[in-house]
């Protein structure tokens, strides 16, 4: 046991050593609005927004991509002489990316579903649209995610003008983005849904969540669908309260699920977190902020089995809105919370933890960059330093409940697929700052090393080399050190792997190229 416990000990150190932290901001002149971010397969960063030049009302598609270390490698901007506006995106296992957005269509008048599908480098190779002509509709996007079968699943909702009515959505279509199903939740009557995210869970269903009007207020749903789309289970988690929302849920690693939203009561407005067992059961409900507004916007678990939340709090500075950062364990007490920004309005968006056990988290500054609003990417260590532009606050939290109300069922409703216009694309966007930046990042250290793709994985992957290996070999150990794997590698560039009878976890996996050794972490979901 002691040299089990000196083990990680060491480890841990290894990975403090090489944290790095920055912060640094994306975009033009204009309103460069965040909505999404994604970890790489390379350990890099991609964000996706909307780009308008100042005092425009028309916007564009603006998605960034950087390296390990923030450093910009491509910044393009998709649109017409339409709005156009990036709502979420993904690396898909091609290595290319998904974008979602919407478009507002000049052949109908409507805000329609707009899915554009890039290489590597965010050249398009397809385009679809997506129009429901039945109604008078203005659709907004929330996520979307690449499925098993290779296929997309994305959620959001229609504000239906003409009968003054929100439904939210799920959206399945197949791998070139044609159009398979798409199924509305609504109550009865004429009470409003608003979709949050969705995600495949890994019975190869989906999960999805949202807020609905519901008995004179507004609270949190959840619905478990099956792979068709079909509604297994659904709840409403009831408060006495004015109004309670949550965008993000994630399937946990046991299996469960954490959702995270807001709640509006008592003259202040708090993140609000919600833990369920497998069908929805409420374990505990806990709310997070100040003395004035604090919002959520993203969890994601870490790996010591808590949570890294994002969001942005007005409570802890002079009034302006400042990045809210909080690590909390498995039972959702906090362990600390930071602000980040400066005297402007500054608002947090996507949190991951890093290959280091730091953090990255992505949103938007009118503090810094080149004018106007411009995207915000900042890199922590594994207790939240960054370097410069922060704060140490002391998050309330209180414990909270709800009662459970059974949802009406999802229904079928079809998109017809349109012609979409043609792209303008801008590669010129390409102004970036750097505010602090220190340490060494695995981008720097490792240069001349390796790729795995998709990473996370289900244990079926690709290992692919900077250069062809005539003699090395390559390894894959667990935390604890104790090797899983090891094969030698002879005249190869790349080496598809499959690991059996392996746990869902972190891995290390060491390339040996016949003079230097490379290392790089590995998700098992």
């Amino acid at each position: 046991m002691k040299k089990l416990t000196l083990l990680i000990l060491i480890l841990l150190a290894e990975l403090t050593n090489a944290q790095i932290t920055f912060q640094k901001t994306y975009g033009g002149t204009g309103d460069e609005w965040l909505s999404d971010a994604r970890i790489t397969y390379d350990s890099g960063f991609v964000m996706i927004g909307s780009t308008a030049a100042t005092g425009s009302n028309s916007k564009d598609i603006y998605v960034v991509r950087t390296g390990a270390e923030g450093n910009l490698l491509w910044a393009k901007s998709y649109g017409d002489t339409s709005d156009e506006t990036g709502y979420s995106i993904r690396q898909t296992v091609d290595g290319g990316f998904i974008i979602a957005a919407t478009i507002n269509y000049a052949a109908t008048q409507n805000r329609n579903i707009y899915l554009i599908k890039t290489n590597t480098i965010g050249d398009t190779l397809w385009t679809k649209a997506f129009d429901n002509f039945m109604y008078d509709f203005y659709i907004s996007i929330s996520s979307i995610e690449q499925t098993t079968d290779k296929g997309f699943i994305l959620s959001g909702f229609d504000t239906r003008t003409s009968v003054n009515v929100n439904y939210s959505f799920l959206m399945k279509t197949d791998s070139l983005g044609n159009f398979s199903w798409m199924k509305t939740f609504y109550t009865v009557g004429s009470a409003s849904g608003e979709g949050g995210s969705c995600h495949q869970t890994t019975d190869g269903g989906y999960i999805h969540v949202g807020a609905i009007s519901y008995n004179g207020g507004e609270d949190v749903y959840l619905i478990k669908a099956d792979s068709a789309g079909n509604k297994i289970w659904g709840n409403i988690y009831h408060q006495p309260y004015n109004g309670e929302d949550s965008w993000m849920v994630k399937q946990t690693t046991d299996g469960k699920y954490i959702l995270l939203g807001n709640t509006s009561h008592l003259n202040y407005e708090r993140m609000h977190l919600i833990k369920t067992d497998s069908v929805g059961n409420i374990f505990w409900i806990k709310n997070y902020g100040g003395n004035s507004f604090d919002a959520g916007s993203c969890i994601n678990e870490t790996n010591d089995g808590g949570y890294a939340m994002l969001g942005h709090s007005n409570s802890f500075g002079a009034g302006d809105w400042d990045v809210y950062l909080l690590k909390i364990d498995m039972n959702g007490n906090p362990l600390w919370s930071k602000t980040f920004g400066g005297l402007s309005d500054d608002f947090g968006g996507r949190v991951f933890q890093t290959w280091d056990g730091g953090y990255i988290s992505a949103g938007s500054t009118t503090s810094y960059g080149a004018g106007g609003v411009d995207f915000y990417l900042i890199k922590t260590d594994s207790f939240g330093n960054s370097g410069c532009n922060q704060s140490n606050v002391l998050t309330i939290v209180t414990l909270d409940s709800a009662s459970i109300v059974n949802t009406s069922s999802l229904s079928g409703n079809i998109f017809n697929t349109i012609s979409p216009p043609q792209l303008l694309i801008n590669n010129n966007i390409n102004n970036y700052s750097v505010l602090c930046t220190t340490g060494e990042t695995e981008e720097s250290m490792n240069k001349a090393s390796f790729t795995i793709a998709p990473n996370p994985s289900t244990a079926n992957f690709i290992i692919s080399f900077e250069r062809k290996i005539t003699k090395g070999k390559v390894e894959i150990v667990n935390i604890l050190g104790e090797n899983t794997f090891a094969e030698n590698i002879f005249y190869e560039s790349k080496k598809e792997i499959k690991l059996k009878n392996i746990s869902a976890g972190i891995y290390f996996v060491k390339v040996f190229d016949g003079e230097k050794s490379y290392c790089k972490k590995l998700i098992v979901e």
